[in-house]
């Protein structure tokens, strides 16, 4: 599963949709199947990550949440979860729910940002695409004369 889910990733950022679409759902459904072991649950995490993701391009944004749901359960630890709630902020803007996509990420931003004298390139990586997704759903929602946070 671990050398799939590399196959996928490079489907994914290589913009592979239809590649990546023949390749998501077995392995999902394989996922699954591996139960809970921490191994398993990241793994599934990773998937479910993606999946919403592209669910979200082709705006099938109700199964795009419950992958996101689902990934965020699977979770392993506070930077994969900052990178979904991430992926989430960008569905909820696709939705058109800028305020929530805006509270949400900043919200998120503001529970793992990071001390930056000791922090690691992950961990800023992490906040960072919280704070940016704060800012696009801020910039987006353009409201004359309105605090953003």
């Amino acid at each position: 599963m671990r050398a799939m889910l590399t196959e996928v990733r490079s489907a994914y950022f290589d913009n592979r949709l239809g590649e990546l679409t023949g390749l998501l759902a077995p392995l999902l459904a394989d996922a699954d199947a591996l139960g809970d072991s921490a191994e398993a649950r990241d793994v599934r995490s990773h998937l479910l990550q993606i999946a919403g993701s592209v669910l979200t391009q082709v705006r099938q944004y109700g199964a795009a949440e419950t992958a996101l749901r689902r990934a965020l359960d699977d979770a392993p630890d506070r930077l994969r979860a900052a990178g979904i709630i991430a992926t989430w902020s960008w569905l909820l803007v696709r939705q058109g729910k800028l305020a929530a996509s805006r509270e949400m990420a900043t919200k998120w931003a503001d529970d793992v940002e990071p001390r930056v004298s000791r922090a690691t390139p992950e961990e800023l990586a992490a906040w960072g695409w919280l704070l940016m997704q704060s800012s696009a759903a801020a910039l987006r929602d353009n409201r004359r004369g309105r605090r953003t946070t």
